[in-house]
């Protein structure tokens, strides 16, 4: 039962793709929210080979303006903080940069590259440092952390355009900050004393979703997402009931 739905949604996109991306042709401006996946630094010094983790609670929330030739302008307000296992340190702001698309806009895949400022207005320094006595021995930690007031941030990442507005997005970055570095040391009881240093460059990935302006939900996006419900839910079906031959 799945083979015919399949084809049926495909015939419906096929017979409906050139009114869609038509429909792209008018993007003005739009707002973009993404939340990183991770945000890890580059690391000049961890014999111990530390793990810094893979948490991370970063965001953005980004307005695009755009511009002829597949050019855009982009600012908005950011939140970063970058993990080191035991340590984090964090950066919030404003973002401002500008954005090269390489197809045209009736393709559903946008590539890009982008570059960007970011203004820190955050803590321009952390400071934590404690020990504590155990029945397992002693325990002491010390990070000193100095966070950019100014950052260059290239990016690469693509857009996918499952409606004629919105877009769903993925972005991989390379966060430098200016005169920026952190210092952790730890000795942890039961464990090996470990150190680990870097120069306030680190890379994130990211995922968001992008709305496009003036917004428009047209047919040809409901019949998509008639296609899409199917996709998921007939496979359920065929699954709940018995089959009988």
């Amino acid at each position: 039962m799945k083979r015919p739905v399949c084809l049926y949604g495909t015939v419906c996109l096929l017979a409906l793709l050139p009114a869609f991306l038509e429909g792209q042709e008018n993007r003005q401006w739009a707002i973009r929210y993404a939340a990183d996946l991770f945000d890890k630094p580059f690391l000049t010094r961890n014999p111990a080979r530390v793990s810094t983790g893979n948490g991370s609670a970063a965001f953005a929330v980004t307005g695009e303006y755009f511009l002829p030739d597949k050019w855009s302008l982009q600012a908005g307000y950011f939140r970063t903080e970058i993990s080191y296992g035991d340590a984090r340190r964090h950066m919030e702001g404003v973002r401002a940069g500008g954005r090269k698309y390489f197809l045209g806009e009736q393709f559903l895949v946008q590539p890009y590259l982008s570059a960007a400022g970011e203004l820190n207005w955050g803590q321009g320094a952390e400071y934590r440092e404690y020990s504590a006595s155990t029945d397992r021995g002693d325990h002491t930690f010390l990070q000193r952390s100095v966070n950019p007031r100014l950052s260059f941030v290239p990016a690469a990442g693509a857009e996918i355009y499952l409606f004629s507005c919105i877009a769903f997005c993925v972005e991989y970055s390379l966060g430098m900050g200016i005169a920026s570095r952190t210092r952790v040391e730890a000795s942890l009881p039961g464990e090996r004393p470990y150190a680990l240093r870097d120069n306030g460059i680190y890379h994130s990935l990211s995922l968001g979703v992008k709305l496009t302006f003036p917004f428009t939900f047209t047919s040809d996006d409901g019949m998509t997402l008639f296609y899409l419900l199917t996709e998921a839910l007939f496979p359920l079906l065929d699954h709940t009931y018995p089959h009988y031959y």
